[in-house]
């Protein structure tokens, strides 16, 4: 053997040992499965594959696979979602979930979109809020107070409107806005964007504004949007004089469905065209006050989609808008 042949065998001076083992390692991770002869993935032995066998070929004598399946089926683990989406099941179909249907509550409370497999997180009070919206959570309340301002910046630019009242902002749970504020909108999951929040006009003194801290940002932007307009209605529609009661659910429609209105085209004003729509078919379908009020006032203020530049406004009236 020749010294040349030698040298041809040895490693470079350069590669060190670390070197040499990432390079097995990396292709020991790129190292194509086996496949037959029709070119299909050759699974290993079952005993390779059962976590619960540990590796060896048999079952343990010494564990009750039996007893344990029992215990879990027993207590409501048989068939759940991680199962589903283990097994890359279509959850929506076995729920059989379309938009604007019944399921169970497999919805996302705030955006109103259908969860599908294990694509949320459930909330202390039980509703559901989906991956999407839980990256939009607030931080802080500063946060929040720089949404306000941007709001009131919006409102003040697209519908002419202010607030004379100094605001005070607050969050707290769901469960206590319900039991304590009552919340003024309560929406069931599926329906559209969710209005977390509950709002006390101190007659000549400040507007209170409490949110659901469990909200997203666009959840909490409409909130905002509808917290403004109910204190507006509520300091502007106040002089017996000038407006007079309504009778019936007459006033009911007309504030709800102001307030429904103000969400739909704010959406749309902030370039939010998708949960916009939503939230117009929503209204549109709804047989109730706020979906007959909204209507009225869609045909007397149309909703404009394309520009932030509205015509006429609700706000801006002498009287009752509708």
């Amino acid at each position: 053997m020749m010294k040349d042949d030698i040298i041809e065998k040895e490693l470079p001076l350069e590669e060190t040992p670390v070197q040499e083992a990432e390079s097995a390692e990396n292709q020991e991770e790129t190292v194509t499965p086996e496949v037959d002869e029709y070119g299909q993935r050759i699974p290993r032995p079952y005993h390779e594959r059962a976590y619960l066998l540990y590796g060896d070929k048999e079952p343990n004598p010494k564990t009750d696979y039996a007893g344990t399946r029992s215990f879990l089926n027993g207590i409501g683990f048989d068939g759940g979602e991680l199962s589903k989406a283990r097994y890359s099941k279509d959850y929506a179909k076995i729920n059989k979930m379309a938009v604007g249907t019944e399921n169970n509550g497999m919805y996302c409370l705030f955006c109103g979109r259908p969860i599908l497999g294990v694509d949320y997180y459930r909330l202390p009070e039980g509703n559901l809020r989906c991956t999407s919206c839980s990256r939009t959570l607030l931080n802080s309340l500063e946060d929040l107070e720089a949404i306000y301002d941007k709001v009131v910046t919006d409102f003040e630019t697209f519908f002419g409107v202010t607030i004379d009242l100094p605001v005070q902002l607050g969050t707290n749970s769901q469960r206590k806005l319900k039991k304590k504020w009552k919340l003024l909108t309560k929406e069931e999951p599926g329906n559209g964007i969710f209005v977390p929040c509950s709002v006390y006009v101190d007659k000549g003194k400040e507007v209170l504004i409490c949110l659901d801290n469990s909200a997203p940002r666009l959840s909490v932007i409409v909130a905002l949007a509808h917290s403004l307009t109910t204190a507006w209605q509520y300091i502007n529609w106040d002089d017996k004089k000038k407006f007079p009661k309504l009778k019936g659910n007459r006033y009911e429609i007309m504030s709800k469905g102001m307030l429904a209105w103000v969400e739909v085209q704010y959406l749309y004003m902030l370039g939010e065209r998708a949960a916009a729509e939503r939230q117009e078919a929503r209204f549109r379908e709804a047989n109730d006050a706020r979906g007959l009020g909204f209507i009225l006032y869609e045909k007397e203020y149309p909703i404009i989609r394309d520009t932030i530049f509205i015509g006429e406004s609700p706000f801006v009236t002498d009287g009752y808008p509708i």
